[in-house]
């Protein structure tokens, strides 16, 4: 494969969610909708190559990354999806241009959040090579849902039914639902801004640093 060359490329903002989520849906691992407050695409010679989509994570989370006082500056870099014709390096790229994008459009959401799905067989190797911190694995504990033969995360049924008791949603769905444990996750942090403000927000890191993880030979 060879590897990307960035004099034919350029990245902007799509501001329609509906135009990514047809392309996530089909080809992402997760096959799954997502809420987004940024998505960023990136374009190979006027060929849409690749998206890095942004939402907002749950406040229980946020709060505890670096503390209460900035739940509002958490982000979830929830999606990345590049098309493998693009190009080695494409990923890395893209997530380095989708933090500009970020810091330009977004400037309060500095402290980046993100997942490598440990059950879909993940580690994160884009995040290591994009020198993301690595801070352990997810908590155990959470749901995924299918309701009427749509997947939904515990986020998303709350969002959508108010709930995610699972007698309530029963009374409202009946046989149509059903749940799951979900895995858990490779979890990565990224912060944006000067080198002092990195520093403060080091400090403010709630979750200790390990080391990467990496493949086993076995």
């Amino acid at each position: 494969m060879p590897v990307l060359d960035v004099n034919r490329c350029y990245t902007k903002p799509i501001l329609n969610h509906e135009t990514v989520m047809p392309i996530l849906l089909n080809h992402h691992y997760l096959h799954r909708n997502c809420q987004t407050v940024l998505r960023v695409g990136m374009w190979v010679d006027d060929v849409l190559a690749g998206i890095c989509c942004f939402g907002t994570t749950i406040a229980s989370v946020s709060d505890s990354i670096c503390g209460k006082e900035y739940r509002y500056n958490v982000v979830d870099l929830n999606r990345l999806y590049i098309y493998d014709w693009a190009g080695k390096n494409s990923e890395s790229w893209l997530i380095g241009q989708a933090f500009k994008w970020l810091r330009s459009l977004h400037p309060k959401r500095f402290i980046i959040i993100s997942y490598a799905s440990l059950g879909d067989g993940h580690i994160g190797t884009v995040y290591q090579a994009t020198n993301f911190l690595y801070t352990g694995l997810s908590s155990k504990g959470g749901l995924q849902f299918n309701i009427r033969g749509k997947e939904l995360t515990a986020r998303a049924t709350m969002a959508q039914y108010g709930t995610i008791s699972k007698p309530k949603l029963v009374e409202l769905f009946g046989d149509k639902i059903s749940w799951q444990a979900t895995t858990q996750k490779h979890r990565y942090i990224y912060f944006l801004g000067s080198k002092s403000q990195r520093k403060t927000l080091m400090k403010a890191l709630r979750w200790p640093i390990k080391p990467y993880p990496k493949w086993s030979n076995k």
